[in-house]
């Protein structure tokens, strides 16, 4: 099989891909990342449609705030198809993409909105267009690292590292169909703060996480 992976130690970012059926391993580049199309790649990469994955990077692109990229793995050709504005819709995109049951991705900015905390945006793959579908702030919850995560009532989750009524972090829910977005949980030093990664949605429906600090040792 083929792996293909984000090289975080190099600050162009690498995507390589690692062949297992070949004695032993090689790795090959099929990528160099550079500032008009995407720096400092890294994260998950999510797979759209057959042979074409799916990322973005923080920094690049015309404006230098960010891209996302299309990459097909059958082609070997690599596409930047979007460059975030931080004037128009936010800047240095963040965390893993999610591929809603709706046809769209979803994703995560550090920076931009009104109080400049990040957003919420909603990228269209047909037009290639992004729109603000959420503003982040300290009373919901600020700086989703990691990405979102889509779960079984439709609705989507994503864990925020500050914010919340202890300043320790939340877990927020953004509402595809009313499109709004609201804090259902705060952390705090006892049950856990700064939380990270994913969300994992288990068999007995309920979604599961870790936290960065917190918790009776703090670790």
């Amino acid at each position: 099989g083929t792996i293909y992976r984000l090289n975080p130690h190099k600050s162009v970012g690498l995507p390589f891909y690692r062949d297992t059926s070949l004695k032993p391993v090689e790795f090959k580049k099929v990528h160099d990342f550079d500032s008009l199309n995407g720096l400092n790649a890294y994260g998950k990469l999510i797979e759209i449609k057959k042979g074409e994955l799916l990322g973005s990077t923080p920094l690049g692109g015309v404006n230098e705030d960010g891209v996302i990229y299309t990459y097909n793995y059958l082609t070997e050709q690599y596409q930047k198809i979007y460059d975030f504005d931080e004037n128009v819709i936010g800047r240095i995109p963040n965390g893993e993409l999610l591929l809603a049951n709706n046809g769209k991705v979803y994703g995560t900015t550090e920076k931009g909105g009104a109080l400049n905390e990040g957003i919420i945006y909603e990228f269209d793959l047909g037009t290639k267009t992004a729109v603000a579908v959420a503003e982040l702030d300290n009373v919901n919850g600020a700086r989703f690292d990691y990405g979102l995560k889509q779960a079984s009532d439709n609705h989507i989750y994503g864990l925020a590292s500050n914010g919340g009524d202890f300043n320790e972090g939340t877990i927020v829910r953004y509402d595809l169909t009313q499109q709004t977005l609201s804090k259902v949980y705060s952390f705090n030093s006892s049950n856990g703060s700064k939380p990270s990664g994913v969300l994992l949605e288990a068999s007995d429906g309920y979604l599961y996480g870790l936290t960065r600090q917190g918790g009776s040792s703090n670790s």
